[in-house]
């Protein structure tokens, strides 16, 4: 069977298997420094669909498991597993777009910054994510929260269909007519889904007429208060396409202002650049908006700006353990928990994001879990640093464990299982999600959730 894989196959032990093992084909960087002991015990570079195919037959053949990496980019290399194949789908990027219907055939291994050139220029959009190197493939099947996803929803319900190679080995379509189990479960089920998407077809957007931003920069001192109005606000109600979000970051007090750790952000999806301008103005309603420490112009943005911006919070090269959860809590609830939490960063880039979310009205599919604010924590470290992977996933795990009380779950994109069990999607969606596996992948040829 291996004979017929046009990509290649590097057993462990053979020449570029470690290589292989650390990073997609079509990367240039291990973008995550953590140790990982985990070894598959090959891993497949796929440059077809077919290769795919050949991939899971292989592996039934020889009663290995799988799994598929699409970008790599995941906190916890949940792709990377003991045993088994790993099929790397990075080279799968093909893009087809078709502006006549607005929409777009894409492989899995497009990374959400390409995607963007491909439509730009048919004055489309679709979701995609803000760091640059993203695969599309592990991004759509955790939810996908993306450009201008207050307006247009998540990237996974802008998904038409897929074309998934099964675990019988099989290259079928899946849509809500065709397969219709694969297509539930393959939307909002992340690392758990128990199959291979070697092509999504997607639901295009038209382009906003305008898309603005601003930043302000705030000393510890006022963190409180800015995080405290934007509940406020998002309570009452953010002007209609304003999306606004905080990062707050030790790091800001050497790059940005000395004193500096707050970054309140505000970007406006509008169809006029008046629109944009007085959604934004918004932000001077923050009463410590004057005391901010530097205050950015408004800028022109659109999903390739913000990957760029990221990139400086999250270069390649350094460590990094991330956690999240989603919180549905009062501000008196909340902020007293934040306090010990903003000043115990053990790095200076170590970092929280904070981010009122847009809710949707969502179809039947395995993602189910959302919240009124979304919080992650990221611990990361540079060489100098001199910080095991666990010193930072404790920092991370204990900070999340705290607030649990306040969460129903988390998003599967920043998750970290292996250190914090805690649910990614609701307990109904769990049932069936696991009874379809059952039914789909009865041997369990596909590695799940990567537990600790």
């Amino acid at each position: 069977m291996a004979g017929e894989l046009e990509g290649k196959i590097l057993w462990r032990g053979e020449p570029g298997y470690e290589e292989a093992r650390l990073k997609p084909a079509r990367s240039e960087a291990d973008w995550n420094a953590r140790r990982v002991d985990r070894y598959p015990d090959a891993v497949v570079q796929a440059t077809s669909d077919q290769d795919v195919v050949a991939a899971v037959r292989l592996a039934r053949e020889r009663g290995l498991k799988v799994k598929a990496r699409s970008g790599g980019h995941s906190w916890v290399d949940s792709s990377i597993r003991d045993g088994g194949i790993l099929v790397d789908l990075s080279q799968l990027n093909e893009v087809i777009v078709d502006p006549a219907t607005r929409t777009a055939i894409a492989g899995p291994g497009t990374k959400s910054q390409e995607l963007f050139p491909h439509l730009k220029p048919h004055g489309l959009c679709f979701p995609s994510g803000g760091c640059r190197d993203v695969g599309l493939g592990g991004y759509v099947l955790q939810g996908g929260f993306g450009f201008n996803g207050g307006r247009i929803g998540l990237a996974a319900m802008n998904v038409l269909a897929m074309e998934v190679v099964t675990a019988d080995g099989e290259l079928v379509r899946a849509d809500e007519h065709t397969n219709p189990d694969l297509f539930w479960a393959a939307r909002g089920s992340g690392s758990g889904f128990f199959g291979i998407v070697t092509r999504f077809h997607l639901r295009l957007h038209p382009l906003p007429g305008a898309v603005r931003a601003r930043a302000y920069f705030f000393a510890a001192d006022d963190a409180e208060a800015v995080l405290r109005w934007s509940m406020e606000l998002h309570q009452a109600g953010a002007p209609a396409g304003l999306d606004i979000g905080m990062f707050a970051l030790p790091r800001f007090a050497e790059t940005v202002a000395p004193g500096a750790l707050l970054n309140l952000w505000g970007v406006a999806h509008t169809d006029t650049e008046d629109q944009a301008l007085a959604a934004l103005q918004v932000l001077e309603s923050c009463p410590v908006a004057s005391r901010a420490l530097v205050r950015t112009p408004v800028m022109e943005s659109d999903p390739s700006s913000p990957g760029e911006q990221l990139r400086d919070v999250y270069p390649d090269g350094l460590q990094y353990v991330a956690d999240n959860l989603w919180i549905d809590a009062a501000p008196d609830q909340l902020l007293p928990h934040l306090r010990d939490l903003l000043t115990s960063f053990p790095t200076p880039r170590s970092h929280l994001l904070f981010h009122p979310f847009t809710q949707h009205d969502l179809p039947d599919f395995a993602f189910s879990m959302e919240g009124q604010y979304y919080l992650a924590v990221y611990g990361v470290a540079e060489p100098t640093d001199n910080l095991t992977d666990e010193q930072l996933a404790a920092w991370t795990t204990t900070q999340m464990q705290r607030l649990e009380h306040l969460s129903r779950g988390f998003q599967f994109a920043d998750e970290n299982l292996i250190c914090r069990p805690w649910p990614g999607i609701s307990e109904a969606h769990n049932a069936r999600l696991e009874a379809l596996r059952a039914v789909h992948d009865p041997d369990g040829l596909f590695h799940s959730y990567l537990l600790g």
